[in-house]
């Protein structure tokens, strides 16, 4: 079995970790669930590991759940507006219109699901 090398030794990884926290991050007592290096929380509240970027907290599997939907909507969402982009350039308008229809329905769900989630707040915090 090969020696995994630890990550906090790695001189990129700290030079990473040491450039998140110039630019004003702070590193939170969370580790990376895949590296064990510590979560850093942007000025935007972006959570990120040093080697993995991007970091989703979750508390529950019903919340890993909706970020996964949040991700996987996301990913149609680029792809169909990459392909919207593509068919415009070439002046291509036969799919346009199924093109337009989708993002159009991705902005519907999400406005459902974050009246959901609206709702969600509401009831627990009045109980």
């Amino acid at each position: 079995m090969a020696n995994k090398r630890d990550l906090r030794d790695d001189p990129e990884v700290v030079k990473k970790m040491a450039l998140l926290l110039s630019q004003g991050a702070s590193m939170l007592e969370q580790t990376c669930p895949v590296c064990g290096l510590p979560l850093f929380k942007t000025k935007k509240g972006e959570v990120i590991c040093a080697v993995h970027g991007r970091v989703y907290l979750v508390a529950s599997e019903e919340e890993a759940k909706e970020v996964e939907i949040d991700e996987a909507l996301k990913g149609v969402e680029y792809y169909v507006s990459t392909k919207l982009r593509e068919k415009m350039l070439k002046d291509e308008t036969d799919e346009v219109e199924d093109l337009l229809r989708i993002i159009d329905l991705i902005e519907r769900i999400r406005a459902l699901r974050e009246d959901r989630s609206k709702i969600d707040k509401q009831g627990r915090s009045s109980a």
